[in-house]
This record gives C-alpha cells, structure tokens and sequence, in this order.
C-alpha cells in the first residue's frame, strides 16, 4: 500500500503509512491555494492522523526546526515547507504490500489502525485534563505521536531510546519519551499523556494507590468511547504523481524567476559598466572645471551656480556608484561585527538632518551589544538606506526609532535572527508602492517614500548576507522596516 516518503537516520529506514483520508486531504489543500485555509485544514487532518502527524515531526526535525508548540505550528512548517519534503522515489511510488514492517499486509492494517485510535483517543484525553490552553496544545500533540516507537517499529527498525544509533526521530520528541519513561511530576506534559496511557489499562484499585483522581478515571472511560480514527487503507497512488507535477511546476516557475532577475541584473550591471565609462569622465570634467571658475570666482551668484554645478555632478556619479553596488556588488568581507555599534554611528551621521528637518531620529530599546557576521561597511551602507528612506518619508517632524533585537523569530524561517527594525511615524505605503518598493530608481514619492537606489542596495545587500526583509506599513499609520541577518 502506498507510504509517506521514508524517513532515514544511519543505516535505517521507514515508511509511515499513507491512508485514504490523508491523501484525498492533502489533494485537495493542493490544488486550491488559500495558504490560511490551508493550514486550518492540514491541522485538523493532523488531529485525525497520527502517522501523518509523525511524519511531518520527523521531517521538521531533520531541518533543524524548533520544537512545535501544538499542531498548528507543525501543520504551518508543512505547508511552507512540505512539497518540497514530499518527494517519491519512483522505486517507492509503487503499491507495495512487502515494504518493511513487522507481520502481514493485513495484519499491518489492523495494527496501524490500532495505533492510530490510540493516539487519537490519548491526545484527546490529555487535552482535556490539561491545566491551560498551552498545556492542552502541548499535550494534544504529544499524545498523537506518544507511541512513535510502535509506528517506527511497525515500518521499519526496532528503536530504543537508550540505544547509541540516531533514529529518524525528532531531538524534541526523543527527549519526551525518555522523560516519560520515568516518574513524572504532577505538572509536566509527559505526566498527562502517561497518566491517560497508563489508565486504559488501569483498574479502580491500582488508580487510588497511583493518588491519580477517580474522577478523571471516569472522565478517561467516557473519553475512551469516542470513535476511532479513520481507517488506515490506500490504494490510490494520485497524491504522489499530483505532488511530482506541482514540484515540477514549482521548480520551472523558480528557475524562471531566478533567470529573469539574474538577466535583469546583468543587464543593469551591463548598463552600470558602460554609464562609468562613457559618463563618468564627462562628469569629472565638469567637476573640475566648476571647481576650477569657483576657485577664482567673487561674484556670490555665480559661486552660487557653480556650486550647484559641482554638487549634481557628484550626485549622477553617486547613482552611477549605486547602479554598480546593486548589480554587481562587492565581495562579502564577514567578520564578527557589533550591530549596536553600526546602528549609532549610522544615527550619529544622519543626526545632522534629522535635527534641520525637526525630526526625532533615536536609538530605542536595549543597546547592548549584539554580534553578527557581517560586512561592516556594506551593512552600514543597508541601514543608513533604510534610516534615510524614514527621514524622507517624514520630510519634517514626526520621529525615525532603531531598534536591534537578538534572538529574534521570524515565521516561516527556522532558527534564530538579529533584527534590525527601523519605525517611522510617516504617511505610510501604499500597496501598489509596496510591490516596486525595492526596485530601482522606483519613484514612491506619491506614498511619501525616497527616489533612487537606496532601499534596491539595501535589499541586495541583507539578500547577499542571506538575510531577509520584512515591511510592516498601513497608510498614514508609518512604517516599519526589519532587517533580519543570521546569527
């Protein structure tokens, strides 16, 4: 019968079973893209699905994910990162009865359907006799997975946890059942899905010298008379051939992207090269011959005119220099760098305009130190961008504050940032300005945003460093931008 893609650990290998429900589901939250439904969707089936349940956790660990909270954080990595981890092997396409695992084709059935009851029923129980909302969640989601042992070893290798071979098992769920494995304490999670494990089997008797309440014995046997989980049974090989189209597609229609934003860069490069060439001795003839009558020029409104001259001309080789940065920008240099430390000397130049302009421009928050690998001076170059998109878009008054957290999450990317987070008060941007906000010489000023290449560097500059931006903006509600680099 069908099975989930195998999971692998050393030298082992297992493959969950792929029921009828969870495919049918998981067709049809593939087809219709609504990512919000979508996730609502994958937990509930995860409610009703412990192997599938099982499967994502183990998945999930093996990229380095934190620990999920409840179902809902597991389902919301799945459905940002589950395609990608839903790959068949053709060998493994096939309907196959003789796949690993312990008895017959049968028999298997009956045992995961077993399993699957069991874990249904325990998560339910356990949520119910949960302290709080976040115990209850905690509880649910341990109770699906608690006998992980007996899936794994209905699929594949026998694991034990003391054993010095890794399982495919997730660090997070390894340590759970280990702690269940000894006397719990009264508040912990493992003391709740143990208890309504071990009560099944639990007469009166053994429950009072256990001093585990004879009212929650009861509330466990009307709890265990809830229906089953579905069938486990599959004979439909639609999902694996679906999820190989939409990879497909998925992969055509990244690698377009990737070449037209590769092609559109080496044409701005193209264009930043021939514009250095062709424009930039033109300007410094300018530049110099304006220096050169300013030298030697009294009379104010002329000084005035060449001045104005020279200060433009800088100001087209300052573009020149930003079209260049953007498209071929210079290698990384990464060195440990103090984030705190970039973020003042970045306020301390732009203080200045702030202070001409009335506007509040501050560092806020902790400013103790937090250190990043980092190119110093190109993240100076992507924050100031930043600070002086703010400052434009107040264009007086109002107040620009730069915040620096560690440590910090961001959804739908695992691990840990720095994050670099730059509020204004100003009029805010639009959402037809949000979608060009990082495109060159995009002009945004209807939205109350700079015009040139700043935030275009900045963008290239975080990407380079293999970081991310986040906008957060309504109109007339300001702007925050976060800058996030990892740690």
């Amino acid at each position: 019968m069908p099975r989930f893609p195998r999971l692998t650990a050393d030298a082992g290998a297992w493959r969950l079973p792929l029921a009828d429900h969870v495919s049918r589901e998981l067709v049809r939250i593939l087809v219709v893209d609504n990512p919000p439904d979508a996730v609502a969707s994958v937990a509930e089936l995860m409610s009703v699905a412990p192997a599938f349940t099982l499967w994502t956790a183990c998945i999930a660990g093996q990229h380095q994910v934190a620990p999920p909270r409840c179902v809902s954080e597991l389902a919301y990595w799945f459905i940002q990162h589950g395609l990608t981890c839903l790959h068949w092997p053709a060998a493994d396409q096939a309907v196959d009865e003789a796949s690993p695992g312990r008895g017959k084709p049968r028999s298997l059935r009956a045992r995961w359907r077993d399993l699957a009851s069991h874990g249904v029923a325990v998560a339910a129980i356990a949520s119910d006799l949960a302290d709080d909302d976040v115990q209850a969640a905690e509880s649910f989601l341990f109770g699906l997975v608690h006998n992980a042992l007996d899936w794994l070893r209905t699929c594949g290798p026998r694991v034990a946890l003391a054993e010095a071979p890794r399982s495919c098992l997730p660090d997070w769920l390894v340590d759970l059942l280990r702690q269940r494995a000894k006397p719990p304490r009264q508040d912990t999670v493992q003391y709740v899905v143990q208890a309504v494990a071990s009560w099944r089997q639990a007469d009166q008797k053994s429950a009072r010298a256990g001093a585990v309440d004879l009212e929650d014995v009861v509330r466990v046997q009307r709890w265990w008379q809830a229906p089953p989980a579905p069938s486990i049974k599959s004979t439909d090989p639609l999902l694996p051939c679906l999820v190989a189209k939409v990879r497909r597609l998925d992969q055509l229609e990244q690698c377009f992207q990737q070449t037209l934003e590769q092609a559109k860069l080496a044409s701005l490069g193209e264009l930043a090269y021939g514009a250095s060439h062709e424009i930039n001795n033109p300007l410094a003839n300018i530049s110099t011959r304006a220096q050169t009558l300013l030298r030697d020029e009294t009379d104010l409104e002329r000084r005035r005119t060449l001045a104005v001259i020279n200060t433009q001309a800088f100001r087209a080789n300052e573009m020149i220099a930003d079209m260049m940065l953007f498209a071929r920008p210079p290698q990384l240099t990464k060195e440990p760098v103090d984030l705190v430390s970039i973020a003042r000397q970045v306020i301390d130049e732009l203080a200045p305009e702030a202070k001409q302009q009335g506007t509040r421009l501050v560092l806020a928050g902790e400013t103790k130190s937090l250190v990043a690998a980092a190119d110093m001076v190109q993240l100076s170059v992507a924050v100031r961008a930043v600070c002086l998109n703010a400052l434009q878009a107040l264009q007086g008054g109002g107040s620009v504050e730069v915040q620096l957290d560690a440590d910090a999450r961001r959804v739908g990317y695992p691990g840990s940032w720095a994050r670099i987070q730059v509020r204004d008060t100003g009029p805010g941007i639009s959402a037809e300005t949000r979608t060009h906000l990082f495109d060159p010489f995009y002009s945004g000023r209807e939205a109350g945003r700079g015009l040139g290449l700043g935030l275009s560097k900045c963008w290239r500059i975080v990407t380079d460093h293999g970081g991310h931006i986040d906008v957060a903006s309504e109109l007339g509600q300001g702007t925050t931008i976060s800058l996030f680099l990892p740690t």
